[in-house]
């Protein structure tokens, strides 16, 4: 039986934590996040193979985010989502797995989805 992948949601928007796990459920051991802070915590008690992270959040934003998210070193790729282009230099210093500028497309969300699952 294959295993499946842990995959954590972060997002301070539930509306968008539910449309992205609507989308992967099933397929995934899915955990989510409404606080930056709380998902680092998640990180340091489980692994995860990926994690999908958005920029704008309290707390911290998603490049903070993912600057400590690398530092654990426990998360093997990183999907970041935003809105705002003017992010994307620092974004890529940061997330090199992918990333995707919103509204949220789901064929774009998907195919860059199943392309970091694959490196």
């Amino acid at each position: 039986m294959d295993e499946k992948y842990n995959i954590l949601l972060v997002d301070d928007e539930e509306d968008n934590l539910s449309r992205l796990y609507r989308t992967l459920r099933g397929s995934y051991n899915l955990d989510r996040s409404t606080s930056p802070l709380k998902a680092l915590e998640m990180m340091d008690e489980k692994d995860y193979q990926l994690v999908i992270s958005d920029h704008k959040m309290p707390e911290m934003d998603g490049v903070e985010a993912a600057r400590q998210i690398r530092k654990l070193d426990r998360v093997a790729e990183l999907i970041y989502v935003t809105s705002y282009d003017s992010y994307m230099k620092e974004v890529f210093e940061v997330t090199p797995s992918g990333l995707i500028i919103k509204p949220l497309d789901l064929n774009e969300f998907e195919s860059t989805f199943y392309r970091v699952l694959k490196t």
